[in-house]
């Protein structure tokens, strides 16, 4: 038991950890469906081939599902549509979902569909499994050449994931190219600076400073009339200090040009940028990684070798997560260490304390692989530390009085043991029997608990069952032996004092 068990323990841990997420993803009474087109629409074409007809199917075919429909509606942009189902009573997510898919949101021609059930933490953070894949290293062209491809290659290799357009990668948008005339404006003494103030005056408008209404702080500019097309722009006349008024079209050359409605950029660098969103019931941590290595193989045979990319959102977040993870538990584990070691005034028993955790490890992380849970804090791992190591001091410190009383190592051992069989089983099986409810609640809504109950509950279930054994195997060890020393007073025979360090 003890040659295998902590080495076996530690083994099972590491292979029994499911893939870790950001947060839990308790599901609510709501489905939600984005569809996406493969290319921008114009508002009234959303509006007649997606909007209304998705309404009037779901109209048609409402009858079938009347009782578990309580309210729907649809929201478009030109990029996509998001249909929304609110539920009630009794309900199956896979009916509902099939039903969707053969009734309602069938034959939509040059779009992409993806059906998941709503998530109660969307309000709270609706980002929470969106992560930001950005691509940089040159001009912005050819990064929204790259960004296209790679956004295909990606939706090709996880047609289940939800993959977006982080920032413009056509250029959809319209503006004004200007041209200064150097030699004119060289000639008048005005500076590409001054220049290009007046145009932002002309334009889009120059920013000035702040006003108070009394009751707010707003936004100041200063804005010329809006020209009704570029050659009324052009005709503008802009005063020049001791040249007096200038037509615009003797200073500049324009041309209305295509370009992307924004331009990203990522510390200090232009970027594109990818929405991901991990198919449902697939964990961040394993969605990410199958990402970065299909990416890492599309770049190194494609003509973008040269380009570099990096996660944002949720799998920026995870590594942070994991990070203050592991330095929770080491500073949970050191405090543990310390206060055992305080409380039984030695260090080799406190070290076998701490020994007693990775059998409950074990435990907590093959309940989550059973009941297919991700693990979404380190709460549930400290708390199980805490209530196994209870039992392992009750024991040990059972077997340090029995020592101190004159007990041999064997004896010390079946006292702890019989003494303490008892309230360790009973304060076991009350957290089992506690948490078990929480573990089998099928609820939309327990993921935010079933994580924390099952994790305890496996560990307490593998501390009642080989906590006992493991820890009597290792206190039977040489290291664990009394250490004995001889006073001699006159005319008392010598006593042997009995101690572990």
């Amino acid at each position: 038991m003890l040659v295998l068990g902590l080495p076996l323990s530690l083994i099972v841990t590491y292979f029994s950890t499911p893939p870790i997420d950001v947060l839990p993803d308790p599901k609510q009474n709501m489905i939600s469906a984005v569809i996406n087109f493969e290319s921008p629409l114009a508002t009234e074409v959303v509006r007649k081939e997606i909007g209304e007809r998705v309404i009037n199917r779901l109209k048609t075919h409402l009858n079938e599902f009347e009782e578990q429909i309580s309210t729907y509606g649809i929201l478009c942009n030109p990029n996509n549509c998001n249909f929304y189902i609110y539920t009630r009573g009794d309900w199956d997510f896979e009916e509902l979902k099939n039903w969707l898919n053969k009734k309602v949101l069938h034959g939509l021609v040059g779009t992409r569909l993806h059906i998941r059930q709503g998530g109660l933490l969307r309000f709270a953070m609706p980002n929470n499994r969106i992560s930001q894949l950005d691509i940089k290293g040159a001009e912005l062209s050819r990064l929204q050449a790259a960004g296209s491809e790679l956004m295909n290659h990606l939706r090709a290799e996880f047609p289940q994931a939800q993959i977006q357009e982080g920032s413009a990668l056509q250029n959809r948008a319209v503006r004004i190219e200007f041209n200064p005339r150097l030699d004119h404006l060289a000639h008048l003494g005005i500076t590409i600076s001054e220049f290009n103030r007046q145009l932002m005056a002309l334009t889009g408008g120059i920013y000035i400073g702040h006003f108070y209404t009394g009751t707010n702080t707003l936004p100041f500019y200063l804005k010329a009339q809006e020209p009704i097309n570029l050659e009324a722009l052009l005709d503008t006349e802009v005063l020049i200090e001791g040249h007096g008024l200038i037509p615009l079209r003797q200073l500049v050359d324009a041309q209305i040009t295509q370009a992307p409605a924004s331009i990203l950029r990522v510390g200090h660098e232009v970027s594109t940028s990818l929405n991901l969103t991990p198919p449902q019931g697939l964990a961040m941590k394993s969605f990410v990684e199958e990402v970065d290595q299909s990416v890492s193989a599309f770049m190194a045979e494609s003509n973008y070798n040269d380009l570099h990319t990096q996660f944002r959102g949720s799998a920026n977040e995870l590594k942070v997560f994991l990070n203050e993870f592991l330095k929770i538990f080491l500073s949970a584990l050191i405090i543990l260490a310390l206060l055992v070691y305080f409380t039984l005034g030695s260090a080799k028993l406190a070290t076998a304390v701490i020994c007693a955790i990775p059998l409950s490890f074990a435990g907590g992380m093959l309940s989550l692989q059973l009941l297919n849970l991700f693990t979404p804090q380190s709460l549930d791992v400290i708390t199980m530390m805490g209530l196994v190591v209870n039992n392992a001091i009750l024991l040990v410190n059972q077997f340090q009085l029995s020592l101190r009383a004159g007990s041999s190592q064997l004896e010390a051992i079946h006292q702890a043991t019989s003494l303490r069989i008892r309230p360790i089983m009973l304060t076991t099986i009350t957290c089992i029997f506690g948490n078990l409810p929480l573990v089998l609640n099928p609820g939309s809504s327990a993921a935010i608990y079933r994580g924390l109950a099952a994790v305890i509950t496996g560990g307490m279930l593998f501390s009642a069952l080989f906590v006992l054994a493991f820890m009597s195997a290792l206190l039977s060890l040489k290291w664990f032996q009394l250490k004995s020393t001889s006073t001699t007073q006159a005319g008392v025979p010598e006593t042997p004092a009995t101690a572990i360090a």
